[in-house]
C-alpha cells in the first residue's frame, strides 16, 4: 500500500517537527548545564596565588642527588651548589660537616664516632664552612 503524496508530506512535516522538538529539548537541556557549571567555576586568572600551587607536582629522582657514605652511613645532599661546596673538602671535614648537618649529630658524638678530639672536629667543622661559604659565592658570582 502506498502512500499519497499528501500523506507523504504530512509525514514528513511531523518528522521535521519532532526532530525540531528534540533539537530545542537538547538545547535547554545543554543551556541549563552550562549554567549549573558556570555556577561552581571561576576562570584561572580568579584562583588565588595558593590554590595555583598546589594544581602541579615536581617528579623527584633519587638519581639526581649525591650520596656520600660516611661511617657506615648514606647521606643524601639534594642541592646542586652544595654538593660542589662539599666535593671541594677534604674527606676529614667532608665527614664531619655531613655527620653534624646531616645527621644531626654534635662534636662530642661525632669526636667519638671517627676517634678525634672534640677541639679537632669544631676546628674542621669550622674551616669546614668558610671554605664551603667562599665556594658557594664564588659559583654565585656571574662569569
Amino acid at each position: 500500500m502506498e502512500l499519497s503524496v499528501i500523506d507523504q508530506e504530512r509525514i514528513r512535516h511531523q518528522f521535521d517537527y519532532i526532530c525540531k522538538m528534540v533539537m530545542r529539548g537538547e538545547r535547554f537541556t545543554y543551556i541549563k548545564q552550562i549554567l549549573k557549571r558556570s555556577e561552581k567555576e571561576i576562570p584561572f586568572s580568579d584562583v588565588p596565588e595558593i590554590e595555583l600551587n598546589s594544581f602541579y607536582t615536581t617528579d623527584k629522582y633519587p638519581v639526581e642527588n649525591k650520596h656520600y657514605s660516611v661511617m657506615g652511613y648514606t647521606i643524601e645532599v639534594k642541592d646542586e651548589k652544595l654538593v660542589a661546596a662539599i666535593d671541594e673538602l677534604t674527606p676529614m671535614k667532608r665527614a664531619v660537616v655531613l655527620l653534624h648537618f646531616f645527621m644531626g649529630m654534635n662534636c662530642t658524638a661525632i669526636a667519638k664516632l671517627i676517634g678525634r678530639d672534640c677541639s679537632t672536629i669544631s676546628h674542621h667543622k669550622r674551616s669546614a664552612l668558610v671554605l664551603m661559604k667562599k665556594s658557594m659565592e664564588e659559583r654565585k658570582r656571574p662569569q
